[in-house]
């Protein structure tokens, strides 16, 4: 089951912060990479990853799922197993992860390209110029600040 593989790998991940604390002993920097819009993860999930990510890492990256051709991902979404984030949904997690992310983890990206022959979805993530173009605009318009919201 789908929803059930992504869960555990998300599980493992959490259950292992003693990896983290052994690289900051040290003096190792740690950069967590995490990929929004995992099949039938909610915007509560991703925000619940977020802030765990942003209270043991130094830095993130937030990267937008794709499904690439010839992948098992690619075989479950055709079949209709999972839909993919549209770019507003996108971009408004985007802005609330942000806001969760304490204020000393550097953000090293926003989003990401994949390989646009490879590419099946989302097509909209493949005009990267449009992409962050809209991100700007929507971080402008809500006036987003990191850490506003950091506990």
């Amino acid at each position: 089951d789908l929803h059930v593989r992504s869960r555990r790998q998300r599980q493992m991940c959490i259950r292992d912060s003693s990896a983290t604390e052994n690289l900051h002993k040290i003096g190792i920097n740690v950069i967590t990479h995490i990929i929004l819009g995992l099949p039938n993860e909610s915007k509560e999930m991703m925000l619940e990853s977020v802030k765990y990510a942003g209270s043991k890492t130094d830095g993130i990256k937030l990267q937008l799922l794709h499904v690439l051709k010839n992948t098992d991902l690619c075989d479950d979404y055709e079949s209709g197993k999972f839909d993919v984030l549209s770019m507003e949904d996108y971009i408004d997690i985007l802005c609330d992860c942000v806001e969760v992310l304490p204020e000393n983890v550097v953000i090293h990206r926003l989003t990401g390209d994949g390989d646009k022959k490879l590419l099946v979805a989302p097509m909209w993530s493949a005009d990267k110029k449009r992409v962050l173009n809209s991100i700007n605009r929507e971080f402008a318009k809500r006036d987003i600040t990191q850490g506003r919201k950091a506990k």
